[in-house]
């Protein structure tokens, strides 16, 4: 299985690590933030393969949505052209968020508590990536204000 971790939403800032985890021991490099044809950007967490077919979803490249059952451990923190953030949880369906702060992927409850304590999105990921070992200290950061993106 290939998994892919830690995104955090804060002020604007989506932040993402970039380590790709593949059968719980072959790390490498992965940016996860993807540019949809909308104009929106989305940061996964979870399968890969489940993330891409998703993104194509949402792109309307296909007409075909991964079942439920294999968005199961897929979450992922989306943000539009108009400033609107929506998060997806283990579905299709996206929430909207009820906090000034959100993360999700393997490392979530680490960065939510570092984002509670006052850190930022960037520093909640690093913050998360000290307690995870599916989680580097390498994040990319996307600003929704002035649509800067940032590789680590």
């Amino acid at each position: 299985m290939i998994k892919i971790t830690t995104i955090a939403y804060k002020s604007s800032i989506l932040a993402a690590d970039t380590q790709l985890t593949i059968d719980d021991h072959i790390k490498i490099l992965y940016h996860k933030h993807d540019f949809l044809k909308d104009g929106s950007v989305i940061a996964a967490a979870g399968d890969a393969d489940v993330s891409e077919e998703f993104k194509n979803y949402l792109n309307k490249e296909t007409k075909k949505c991964p079942s439920k059952k294999r968005m199961e451990k897929y979450s992922a923190i989306r943000i539009f052209e108009d400033g609107r953030v929506v998060f997806y949880e283990s579905g299709p369906d996206p929430y909207s968020l009820d906090h000034s702060f959100h993360a999700c992927g393997i490392g979530h409850e680490f960065a939510r508590a570092a984002m509670a304590l006052g850190l930022s999105a960037k520093d909640a990921v690093i913050f998360a990536s000290e307690m995870d070992i599916y989680t580097n200290s390498i994040i990319d950061t996307y600003n929704s204000r002035t649509k800067e993106y940032i590789k680590g």
